[in-house]
């Protein structure tokens, strides 16, 4: 996957750094992010060094969503907000229902983005979740 564009992040959002998932804390465009993983705190990484996370069902369920059959793929129910996604199998891509559109999801930053801005939630792991 390719790094991230700074204009698609948002603080609380999830990323890569180093093979590791970190949450965004903190974002400045001239100095990069700031970052956490429980109690490691990263200041000042460059949006070079960041890569997205594939979204997968194992992400979508710490986020919140439930996962049911569906035809051709499979269907994740939010716990909070209406916005749904679907796993396409033919298309092996999730697709987040948003207003009876269907948008084609990159990463889960870009899930996370997409929800706040529609919708006003915030996907978050729970307390207590390593990240």
């Amino acid at each position: 996957m390719n790094a991230i564009d700074p204009r698609d992040l948002m603080v609380g959002a999830y990323v890569m750094y180093e093979g590791q998932p970190f949450k965004v804390d903190d974002i400045s465009l001239v100095q990069g992010v700031s970052l956490s993983a429980g109690y490691n705190f990263i200041c000042d990484v460059s949006f070079a060094r960041l890569q997205p996370i594939p979204i997968t069902p194992e992400w979508l369920e710490r986020l919140g969503y439930t996962e049911r059959a569906a035809l051709g793929g499979m269907k994740y129910t939010p716990s909070q907000g209406e916005a749904e996604v679907y796993y396409y199998r033919s298309k092996d891509s999730y697709r987040l229902l948003i207003c009876s559109e269907q948008i084609a999801l990159t990463s889960v930053h870009h899930l996370q983005v997409l929800v706040w801005h529609t919708e006003r939630v915030a996907l978050t792991l729970p307390n207590g979740q390593s990240h």
